[in-house]
């Protein structure tokens, strides 16, 4: 690090006057945390072997519902910020009652649609190396066909009056480049910054094809967030090279390398998070890069999400490269210490950067 944002960061944050105002779309689920305190192989082991003696009961863990969805993730993480946050997803009424349950009543549900099915995820949540590991099992529900000829007159006015519109989730999505193609064109239209993240493409690699021809190629996203997996997956359908290291875990400098070469494909920033640091890249060059923190993961699933928020809320304050990526590393870093799949206020945020937290070295 050349220099130590943090005390500015610190000075910035105390001095905001104005909040941003977003639209995130297009997916709610409802997550079921079941957290296992055991490795990788001896989950597979104990499983098998309740399997195998025609079944019986896993005990131990620890589990808890919650919100989930990445848009629902990154809307909440944002709305507990002070942002302006407006959700357009799909769901059932049911789904509407726990989403209220989670996000409190004062904020603005107008963009959700109850004629849907409730999507749902269970996450479970396994030691690996000095960490965790969770692995996602998830009815798609509404998530998985959300389209343009959903949103109504109230949500392309929203869209067109925000700061920003984030299109996130397209793995769940059938229809999810096209959503964002049309929603960033008219997006583009009202000078509205444009925010895309995929998410996992591994068993849907079709979904990588059609970003990079309906969204990627054509310019229509200014800003392309992706992990460590993603960025891999991404690279390799440009350079098949890279298709040797999915699934492998990689020197972060391995990291860095492919994230430069993809952004030389891409007309939008990329924007890399990982569990070390996070990173911007354009035109094959590295323009900023910021150390995570040393913190204690009690929970894994939903990072990305609150690193997303993060990300997205500096963003749209202008606070300037190496200043944003701190802010969204501090955001998931809370996120995924506090352990309870809550998300942190502003005065938590200036309270942790105060305390001296402790940084990898990149």
């Amino acid at each position: 690090m050349p220099h130590n944002f943090i005390p500015d960061l610190i000075k910035t944050l105390n001095k905001l006057k104005r909040f941003p105002k977003v639209v995130v779309m297009p997916d709610f689920f409802i997550d079921h945390f079941v957290v296992v305190n055991m490795s990788i192989d001896e989950f597979i082991k104990k499983f098998r072997e309740i399997a195998l003696q025609g079944g019986g009961n896993l005990i131990g863990t620890e589990q808890m519902i919650q919100r989930g969805g990445n848009s629902a993730n990154i809307a909440s993480a944002l709305y507990k910020l002070g942002a302006k946050a407006y959700l357009i997803a799909k769901t059932s009424k049911m789904g509407l009652h726990y989403l209220k349950g989670y996000l409190g009543d004062d904020f603005d549900y107008s963009g959700i649609k109850t004629n849907g099915r409730l999507s749902m995820t269970v996450s479970i949540e396994l030691k690996y190396n000095d960490g965790k590991s969770n692995v996602m099992i998830s009815d798609s529900g509404s998530a998985g066909d959300f389209r343009f000829t959903d949103l109504n007159e109230q949500d392309i006015s929203k869209i067109m009056d925000s700061d920003l519109v984030s299109v996130v989730c397209l793995n769940h999505n059938k229809y999810g480049a096209e959503l964002a193609k049309k929603v960033f064109q008219i997006a583009r239209r009202a000078d509205v910054r444009t925010y895309v993240d995929v998410g996992d493409p591994s068993l849907v690699p079709e979904r990588i094809n059609e970003v990079v021809k309906y969204v990627l190629e054509p310019g229509f996203a200014d800003i392309f967030s992706a992990n460590e997996n993603e960025v891999l997956r991404f690279a390799a359908y440009f350079n098949t090279k890279y298709s040797r290291f999915i699934g492998m875990t990689q020197d972060a400098n391995v990291y860095r390398q492919v994230a430069k070469d993809l952004s030389e494909h891409i007309a939008a920033r990329l924007d890399l998070h990982t569990k070390t640091f996070s990173a911007s890249y354009s035109n094959g060059k590295e323009i900023a890069i910021s150390p995570t923190f040393r913190v204690e993961a009690k929970i894994g699933c939903g990072a990305g999400d609150s690193w997303n928020a993060g990300n997205i809320f500096a963003e749209v304050l202008n606070l300037g490269d190496h200043k944003r990526l701190l802010f969204a590393n501090t955001i998931g870093s809370l996120y995924v210490s506090m352990g309870s799949a809550t998300h942190p206020t502003l005065e938590e945020v200036i309270s942790f950067l105060r305390s001296n937290p402790k940084q990898f070295v990149v």
